[in-house]
C-alpha cells in the first residue's frame, strides 16, 4: 500500500474506512476488522483524549455478542456506532477490573474468549 493511501484512509469515516476499495488500497477489499488493527497499531500514542483504538474482528464481536446480549453480525459490517460502543464497553470493564486496566487488556480477553466459542461451534 502506498503511504498516501494511509492519509487518504484517514480522511474517511469510520463507515467508509470499512467499505474502502482497491481503488484506494491497491488491494482486494479491505474490511473494518483491518482497519480497527490499524489504527490501534498506528494509532495508540496519538488518540485525542483517554480512548485508545482497539481491534474489533469477528472474534471480538463474538465476544461482545456472548457478554453483552448483542446479536452484531460477525462478519459485518459494523457501523461505527458499534466501534464506538465497543470503545465504551472495554473502557468500562477495565475501570471495574482494577487500577491501571486498559482496554485493550479487555478486548484482549473478549477476542480469546470469541475464539473459543467459534471453535465450540
Amino acid at each position: 500500500m502506498h503511504p498516501s493511501a494511509f492519509c487518504e484512509i484517514e480522511a474517511l469515516s469510520p463507515l467508509t474506512k470499512a467499505s474502502v476499495t482497491a481503488e484506494t488500497t491497491g488491494s482486494r477489499r479491505l474490511g473494518a476488522s483491518f482497519f480497527t488493527k490499524l489504527r490501534y497499531f498506528l494509532g495508540w500514542d496519538s488518540a485525542a483524549g483517554s480512548r485508545r483504538p482497539l481491534m474489533m474482528d469477528q472474534y471480538v464481536v463474538i465476544g461482545l455478542n456472548a457478554c453483552r446480549s448483542t446479536e452484531w453480525d460477525p462478519l459485518g459490517p459494523w457501523t461505527a456506532d458499534q466501534y464506538g460502543e465497543c470503545l465504551s464497553w472495554a473502557e468500562e470493564k477495565a475501570n471495574t477490573w482494577g487500577v491501571g486496566t486498559e482496554a485493550d487488556v479487555v478486548e484482549r480477553a473478549v477476542w480469546a474468549y470469541g475464539i473459543c466459542l467459534a471453535r465450540r461451534r
